[in-house]
């Protein structure tokens, strides 16, 4: 065949036509339509059309039988009472009423039961949005909006303290009550002087509220009379007068004293001889206390702060901030 295929090539035209012929590239999108996918779908139309007309040609056949059955029990109520048949001779199948009852029963609890399982999810759902959002705030934000003005007040929003907090709290308190009465250096002096420098820390740290609180409660007052009385009014002015003369004398002997004191100040260069010699003593002689590298150190019992004092003052300054928001 070859030497044939060699003797006798292929006609011009026909060379001609295949070289003509153009390149075609794959499809690479999977959602181009392909020949495969309309046969298949012309295929699954099909099924449906044909289950279609079955169940038209079923409902139909259920018409007439029931028409049928119509007639039936038309024409057996016009016979006579003897002849016709009771309502329990047209039962086919005693049986099928029950089983349908008890198909249509068991359908009910699987819907009662789905619908529970939903309603309880949403439940939880619920539940955890409360929690996570409105449970945890003891306060909530409320705006109040003036009517004849454009004035506004609003609280903010408080969180509730922890469950953890409050229950350290509760035990730190407990622990207290239990040592109460202990020797010193024991556990119970130790949370005695610990509960003492918290509630000092707590009082500094809040001292500008009652320092404010003071000055509102002794802030003067002015009382304003309709008729002044003349001797009233020169009283005061001798009062005023007798002010400034006592002001001018103390400003007087305020600028003796330090003319006083600026005369007596020594140079920049001048040093006390007790206090180089105090310097020099203590260098040679005392070791470096403050950064406890000293061997026979010990820290003083009034100094000492451990763990436990320092988680006692933050749980008490945050009930101290809870309690300040709240109020």
């Amino acid at each position: 065949s070859s030497g044939i295929n060699a003797e006798w090539p292929l006609r011009p035209g026909k060379q001609k036509a295949k070289e003509d012929v153009p390149m075609v590239d794959d499809i690479d999108d999977l959602k181009a339509y392909s020949i495969e996918e309309a046969k298949q779908k012309r295929e699954h139309e099909k099924m449906l059309k044909t289950a279609e007309d079955k169940k038209v040609k079923v409902r139909k056949t259920i018409a007439t039988l029931r028409s049928k059955f119509k007639k039936l029990k038309v024409v057996n109520k016009d016979l006579p009472k003897h002849l016709a048949l009771v309502a329990q001779d047209f039962e086919m199948d005693p049986q099928m009423g029950s089983i349908i009852a008890q198909e249509v029963s068991d359908m009910k609890d699987l819907i009662r039961k789905q619908l529970a399982w939903n309603s309880e999810k949403h439940r939880l759902q619920l539940m955890k949005l409360r929690k996570r959002f409105k449970d945890v705030v003891a306060t909530e934000r409320i705006v109040l909006h003036a009517v004849e003005s454009d004035h506004v007040v609003s609280t903010f929003r408080c969180a509730k303290p922890s469950e953890v907090m409050q229950q350290a709290l509760d035990d730190f308190k407990k622990k207290l009550a239990d040592d109460s009465t202990g020797a010193p250096g024991s556990r119970g002096s130790d949370a005695r002087r610990i509960s003492t420098i918290v509630r000092q820390s707590s009082s500094q740290g809040l001292g500008f509220m009652r320092k404010a609180t003071e000055l509102d409660m002794h802030a003067p007052t002015t009382v304003v009379g309709s008729k002044g009385s003349k001797k009233l009014k020169d009283a005061k002015a001798n009062k005023r007068l007798a002010k400034a003369e006592e002001r001018k004398s103390k400003r007087f002997q305020r600028e003796m004293a330090w003319k006083n004191l600026y005369s007596r100040k020594p140079s920049e260069n001048y040093e006390d001889p007790k206090m180089l010699a105090a310097i020099d003593d203590a260098k040679s002689n005392m070791g470096d206390f403050n950064l406890k590298t000293a061997k026979n150190y010990k820290v003083p019992e009034s100094q000492r702060q451990g763990g436990t004092y320092k988680r006692a003052q933050l749980l008490e300054l945050r009930r101290m901030i809870y309690m300040t928001m709240m109020n």
